[in-house]
Formats: structure tokens, C-alpha cells, sequence
């Protein structure tokens, strides 16, 4: 179903979150702190609106089994053109790792998260798309540019890496073992808990799968597989660098080990390629096999959930865009503009809020006269933060609604040379002046701006 979104929450979206299978979508709402709507089919596609953080974003996907590249093209080109403000695109899911037992430092393991991030020494800015360049006689050469993700993102991760190595400060975990608790009491969520029945084995490069139709490596050679050291914890391990992705799925042990050799590729997917020229766009991709013949589903919901629980943390350190970006100059909580409740929570935050919460106390107090002292109160309340409210009336008694007074509302209304919007705004106003003269329109938008402002603040 097609849902309305309002201009007010359409602008406030600025981070599009893009999954494509189902664990993926599964695991990004398992994180969500609020949900706000969703809808399906239309302009937009596919999506739902949320909070996460103190970031509003959409979480979107393409139709069902509508893998590669083409289809998120159309997803991210979609979702862009829906939500103007958007500053850049998340791809989080899963992924084929390409590990490198015989270097503890660059050994990806089933469960770990890879995050695409530029090497400047090799020119890349993340993400490879693997199969783009030429065939010549000493082999594929691989001609790539892709996009870099967006400065706003790359700017944080150095804080991020530092407090995950150094300061012992990483919510990632917090946030995996908070979905695993709630799996015990919500059963679409057991899909997220630490698969300790298939245990990570990487079989040597040599070896295939045995016999090739069985789902799983029951009756794989144990003895052909790669003798690595136990970990001290089965917490995910966080690994940087380029991304390889693909129109088609790799499902050979060579050339994954080509590629990381060659390339310095530490995971392979089939999506990335299609978003990074169309949206400022991270890629991060949460570990599931090993891209060969033994590759197989077990891990796909952990380490689903692995990369969303990664993303999320980084999204603690990226500050809200600015309100210039994410508010119109008609975006208004009851009577009062957004962007002067953002400009007065960002320069003394902790007073507003504790002005706000004393306010909603008063207004609730029916003792109070409401013409004689609470709108006293909520008018000096605007003074203090320097807001200015977008209706209500003058010294000299000549109401004021959004800039109109009656006269100019009248005018406005009956020229048919106004754009619609505007003539719309002046009735809007007319309608608020003239219930005011009977003292029925104020005591209904003061009490409801009142009430929009705590709501708002506390979303935050």
C-alpha cells in the first residue's frame, strides 16, 4: 500500500539504509529506537521510515529475489528522488569473505564485518566492482573508479576505530546482545543468535564441497581444512578496506584468494557496485561464507545483524545535518517553525528542555486563566529561545496568522495570479484570524504547539 508522507517527515530523512534479502530488512528494524511508517510500491518503492539514533532514515529494498547490480540502481535512484534531503546511502548486509589465514591481522572470519573504506595506495575509493576492465594475454585486468563514501562518514570512523581498539567502548555488542535477549521472547529474532552449531571452518583452497548437492559439509573431509587459532571471544571483528563487488555470484576458493591477493579484496558481494555512482554510499557487510563451494545460509541472519549492529554504532558518531538541510521554511511544529526549536535545543540544550517539560506542566494546570496566564507563560516561553510563532496577533490587535492579516489573507485568496500553495496559505490564515475573534482558534494551537514541541524534543 502507498502511504501519504508528510513534507515535514519526507524532509527530515537524511540517511537511506539499503538491504536486499530478508535477514538483512529483518535486522535493520530489530534496531530501529522508533518506526515511523512504511509503504510499498509507488514513487518511492519500497520503504520504511524510522529512527535510529538521532537520525531520521529510510530503510528500503528491492522486490523480492532481485539480486546485482541493475535492481539497485533503481532502488537507490528511486529513494533519492522521494527524499530530496537524503546525504548519503548505507549498504548493510551480508557477504563473502575473502580471508587470509596465514595473517591474523587480515583473517576475516563468518561473522565479521567488513566496512568499505578508500586505500590510497591502490586508488580506490571502497568499493571494486570486480567484473568492469579488460581481458588481455596476462589475465583480467580490473578498471574500476567508483565513488568514495561521504566525508560525514569517513570523518568519524578514526573515532570510531579508536574507541572500538583503545577505549573499550563498542555498541555494537550491546546492540547484538540486546536483539538476542528479546529473540527469547520474540521468535522472529532467534534467527539472530550466534550459530554455534555450524562452526566456522575454512577448508583449504584445493578441497570442493563433498557431495556437491548436500546443503552443508556434513560429510566434508575435516582433515582439509585450515588450522587457525581459536579466538579469545566470539565477538565480531571489524576489518577496513575495499569491497569487490560483482553482477554474478563467486563461488570459487582461487579466484576469491586471487582477488585478495591481487587486489587486497577483503569480501565480495553484488550489490555495492550499482549504489556508489548513484549515492554518496558506505558499504558495510556482515561475514556469512567463505565465497566457495561450501558456502551455505547458516550464517547469513548473524552476520546480518553483525553489520546492521556496526552501522548503527557508527551512526552515534555522525552528526544531524544541520536543520537549513532537513526543515522547509514552512515546516512548523503547531504554530512555531522547526528549524528555530532546533536552533534554540543546539545552543542550550539541557535549559530547553527543562523550559519545555515545565511548560507542558503548566499548561496542563486548569487553575491557571488560560488568556491571562498560560499563554502568558507560552509567549514568554518564545521570547526567551527567540522564537518566533508563526500565528498569533500583534500589540496593536490586528491578528496575525503566518505573515497575513485579514485584509492581505482576503487579497491573497482572491487573486487568481497567486500560485495555489500561497493562495491555500492566506485561507489557512483567514480561517485562524477569524476563529480567533471568538477566542476559539488560540486556546486549541497553543495547547497543540505546546504538546508538538515536548513530542519533538523528546524524539530526539
Amino acid at each position: 500500500m502507498t502511504r501519504v508522507v508528510s513534507k515535514q517527515l519526507r524532509d527530515a530523512v537524511e540517511i537511506a539504509w539499503v538491504c536486499i534479502l530478508q535477514c538483512e530488512l529483518d535486522a535493520a528494524i530489530a534496531l530501529l529506537d522508533e518506526k515511523y511508517t512504511s509503504g510499498t510500491g509507488g514513487e518511492a518503492g519500497n520503504y520504511i521510515l524510522g529512527r535510529m539514533a538521532h537520525h531520521r532514515i529510510v530503510i528500503t529494498w528491492p522486490s523480492a529475489g532481485s539480486y546485482g547490480i541493475a535492481p539497485i540502481v533503481r532502488v537507490a535512484t528511486r529513494i533519492h528522488h522521494e527524499f530530496r534531503n537524503i546525504r548519503f546511502c548505507l549498504l548493510v548486509g551480508i557477504a563473502g569473505g575473502c580471508p587470509n589465514p596465514r595473517d591474523n591481522a587480515r583473517d576475516v572470519r563468518l561473522g565479521d564485518v567488513v566496512v568499505s573504506t578508500p586505500e590510497v595506495n591502490r586508488g580506490r575509493g571502497g568499493v571494486v566492482q570486480v567484473d568492469m576492465g579488460k581481458h588481455t594475454d596476462s589475465g583480467f585486468e580490473i578498471h574500476s573508479h567508483l565513488n568514495k563514501p561521504h566525508p560525514d562518514v569517513l570523518n568519524v570512523i578514526p573515532l570510531l576505530r579508536n574507541d572500538h581498539n583503545y577505549n573499550g567502548r563498542r555498541q555494537m555488542d550491546e546492540y547484538i546482545d540486546e536483539v538476542v535477549k528479546r529473540s527469547r521472547t520474540t521468535p522472529h529474532l532467534r534467527q539472530f543468535t550466534y550459530p554455534r552449531n555450524a562452526p566456522d571452518r575454512l577448508f583449504l583452497s584445493a578441497y570442493e564441497h563433498f557431495p556437491h548437492s548436500y546443503p552443508d559439509c556434513t560429510y566434508c573431509d575435516g582433515t582439509k581444512v585450515w588450522a587457525r587459532a581459536r579466538r579469545a571471544t566470539t565477538q565480531p571483528r571489524v576489518f577496513y578496506g575495499t569491497v569487490g563487488s560483482a553482477n554474478n555470484v563467486l563461488r570459487s576458493a582461487k579466484e576469491r584468494d586471487r582477488l585478495h591477493r591481487e587486489e587486497g579484496i577483503l569480501c565480495v558481494e553484488m550489490e555495492a557496485a550499482g549504489v556508489m555512482d548513484t549515492l554518496s554510499c558506505l558499504v558495510v557487510r556482515g561475514i556469512c561464507d567463505y565465497a566457495d563451494s561450501h558456502k551455505n545460509k547458516a550464517w547469513q541472519p548473524y552476520a546480518a545483524l553483525s553489520a546492521a549492529a556496526y552501522t548503527k554504532d557508527l551512526l552515534t558518531y555522525v552528526t544531524r545535518a544541520s536543520s537549513s538541510l532537513v526543515h522547509g521554511p514552512h515546516c512548523l511544529l503547531g504554530t512555531v517553525p522547526v528549524d528555530e526549536v532546533d536552533q534554540a535545543l543546539a545552543s542550550r540544550p539541557d535549559e530547553f528542555v527543562q523550559d519545555v517539560e515545565r511548560l507542558v506542566g503548566q499548561m496542563c494546570d486548569i487553575q491557571l486563566h488560560f488568556f491571562d496566564q498560560r499563554l502568558v507563560i507560552f509567549q514568554r516561553f518564545l521570547h526567551k529561545y527567540g522564537i518566533r510563532p508563526a500565528g498569533h496577533w500583534v500589540e496593536d490587535g490586528n491578528h496575525i496568522y503566518d505573515g497575513f492579516n485579514e485584509k492581505r489573507a482576503t487579497a491573497v485568496i482572491r487573486n487568481m495570479h497567486k500560485p495555489p500553495q500561497e493562495r491555500l496559505r492566506a485561507a489557512r490564515a483567514y480561517a485562524f484570524i477569524n476563529a480567533n475573534k471568538v477566542k476559539y482558534a488560540s486556546t486549541f494551537t497553543t495547547h497543540d504547539t505546546v504538546l508538538r514541541i515536548a513530542e519533538y524534543v523528546h524524539s530526539r
